[in-house]
This record gives structure tokens, sequence and C-alpha cells, in this order.
């Protein structure tokens, strides 16, 4: 078993941690960017906008896909197990 730090978990907890410091920071600096007068076109920003909404959904989505496609194969691989411990058991008796 590996330790707490080198699990996948504890990586994707990192990644959304940083996530979640990263957004609000660019959110700040498009506010900025828009305050400043750069861009003056609110429909770019509101792309701007949704573009991180979708990417940051996608991300947590595919995370959760790939940790649950692991969970799913030991989950498939332990009844497996099970399964093969039985029938040895019966072919003793």
């Amino acid at each position: 078993m590996k330790e707490g730090k080198h699990t996948t978990e504890n990586k994707h907890t990192l990644a959304a941690m940083a996530a979640s410091i990263a957004l609000p920071t660019l959110a700040a600096l498009v506010e900025a960017v828009q305050g400043s007068g750069m861009i003056e076109n609110g429909t770019l920003l509101a792309l701007i906008g949704v573009l991180g909404s979708v990417l940051s959904a996608l991300g947590y989505n595919v995370c959760r896909a790939h940790l649950k496609g692991k969970h799913i194969k030991l989950e498939s691989d332990r009844i497996k197990m099970r399964a093969m411990e039985a029938a040895s058991k019966l072919e003793k008796k």
C-alpha cells in the first residue's frame, strides 16, 4: 500500500487545491483587464469566463471518471478472487 502522499487521490486533491487558487486569481485578472479598458467587448469577456468554467468542469469529470474506473476494476478483481477461492474450496472437497 502506498503512503498517503503518493496516492492518486492525494495528487488529484493537490491539483484541485491549485485550481481553486488559480481560477479566482484568473477571475481577478480578467476583472482587472475589463476594468482597465484593455478589452471593451463584454461578449469576449463572457466567452473567457465560460471557457474557464467548461475547462474546470471537464477537468473534474475526467478526474472523477478515471478514479471511478480504477475503483470498478479493483472491485472486479476482488470478485474474481473470491470466485476462484470458492472454486478452489469446492475442488478440495
